[in-house]
């Protein structure tokens, strides 16, 4: 008897938070749409999103969904951040079209999350961070930054594509890889069966631990 009714409150707990998150699935057709904020230079991408994100002399946000999801997306601004995602009573299945193109000034900070990619061309801030989280793709392209804060973990990757840092505080784990050129010096930690790959530059190194299977290295 005890049992049973430890069942019944078991499932009394659980069932609400399983009936609040849909799974929603693709229907194969695309609409888009147009947000028009303005003034942010961090953005945070998440819910398997693909965003690609390129340096304007203005703002603009378009949004590509598969129709099935696009009234539950979660696009909106707090602050000089944008948020990229979903509202989070719904998941998108595998196959699902959510696509972002962003254009602005600067940017400073970019949080892709969620099993999500992001690619950021042709910035060059004085200081840039980066996490990277949750099995999630970051290419920094055609950038140049003088002082990065690069934090990847969850089996995600950061790379470069033609960037590279002056200086670099890094935390890599969870089996993941950041892959970018540093030029004068890194320091942080890299542990988790993780890998750094800093280029060639060979960069002062007395400020990095390395940990476990983990390994730095480069090029």
């Amino acid at each position: 008897m005890k049992k049973y009714l430890s069942l019944l409150l078991i499932c009394a707990i659980a069932l609400p938070f399983l009936a609040s998150c849909a799974v929603i699935f693709p229907s194969g057709v695309l609409v888009q749409r147009d947000y028009y904020y303005q003034s942010f230079d961090s953005v945070v991408v998440s819910s398997t999103f693909n965003a690609t994100i390129i340096r304007s002399a203005s703002s603009s946000i378009s949004v590509t969904a598969d129709q099935a999801i696009a009234n539950y997306l979660d696009i909106h601004q707090t602050g000089s951040t944008l948020y990229i995602g979903l509202q989070p009573s719904v998941s998108s299945s595998s196959g699902m079209e959510l696509n972002a193109n962003i254009t602005l000034p600067y940017l400073v900070s970019l949080n892709v999350s969620g099993a999500s990619s992001a690619t950021a061309n042709s910035f060059s801030p004085t200081t840039f961070s980066a996490n990277v989280s949750g099995a999630s793709t970051a290419v920094l392209a055609g950038m140049s930054v003088s002082q990065a804060y690069l934090d990847v973990s969850g089996a995600s990757t950061l790379r470069s594509n033609s960037s590279s840092v002056g200086n670099a505080s890094v935390s890599v784990s969870g089996a993941s890889t950041l892959n970018i050129p540093v030029a004068y010096s890194a320091s942080g930690t890299v542990s988790g069966a993780s890998t750094f790959i800093y280029g060639a530059n060979f960069p002062n190194l007395s400020g990095l631990i390395t940990t476990g299977a983990s390994s730095s290295r480069p090029f």
